[in-house]
């Protein structure tokens, strides 16, 4: 195992394409992350309407929440963007991954 790295990045999940554009240059680099992966993340599962019109692909049976609206903050006001659009799907990521 390699023990010299020009780089080390922390939390991979997150790093993953960065870790990979590095490597492609030559750059030597050592990802670290706490928790054994895969593992359950919250963040990890959100996608925009959008992007799930482009998969053309069912994903109803991995869907956790369908986000409506949000507050957006300034420094001088928040504004509560609401309707009955949906604007953001959160889904459970690891089961989206086998879909």
């Amino acid at each position: 195992m390699q023990r010299n790295f020009d780089v080390i990045i922390v939390v991979q999940a997150q790093r993953g394409r960065m870790a990979s554009e590095l490597a492609q240059k030559g750059i030597r680099v050592a990802l670290v992350e706490k928790e054994r992966l895969p593992r359950y993340k919250c963040c990890a599962g959100g996608l925009s309407v959008r992007a799930v019109n482009l998969l053309n692909l069912d994903i109803s049976d991995v869907v956790e929440t369908e986000i409506t609206g949000a507050p957006s903050r300034s420094r001088h006001q928040t504004i509560l963007s609401a309707g009955k659009q949906t604007r953001r799907i959160y889904c459970n990521a690891r089961q989206f991954d086998y879909l």
